[in-house]
């Protein structure tokens, strides 16, 4: 799978990662390394969010999970994803 990093760096320097260009977004300062084919040993899990709701927002400060409308918990062992459980709103 390849897939797509849209990131923004605070010192604004973006190592290179073999093969995978680094290039600017169109709109604003962030860059996107485009065609990532990386494995991640990772075991454990990630919470991850879409659909903010900006009324949960919170101005410079840490947006909290539970102002995304869609949560998932997806979980790895040795940079496999074995499950994806969907977390009820609260």
């Amino acid at each position: 799978m390849r897939a797509e990093l849209h990131i923004h760096t605070f010192d604004d320097l973006y190592p290179p990662i073999p093969g995978t260009p680094v290039v600017q977004e169109p709109l604003g300062s962030a860059r996107v390394y485009r065609g990532l084919r990386l494995g991640i040993p990772l075991s454990g899990s990630l919470l991850v969010g879409k659909d903010f709701d900006r009324a949960h927002h919170v101005h410079m400060g840490f947006q909290s999970p539970e102002g995304h409308r869609t949560q998932l918990r997806l979980g790895f062992e040795g940079g496999r994803l074995l499950t994806c459980s969907t977390i009820a709103p609260s």
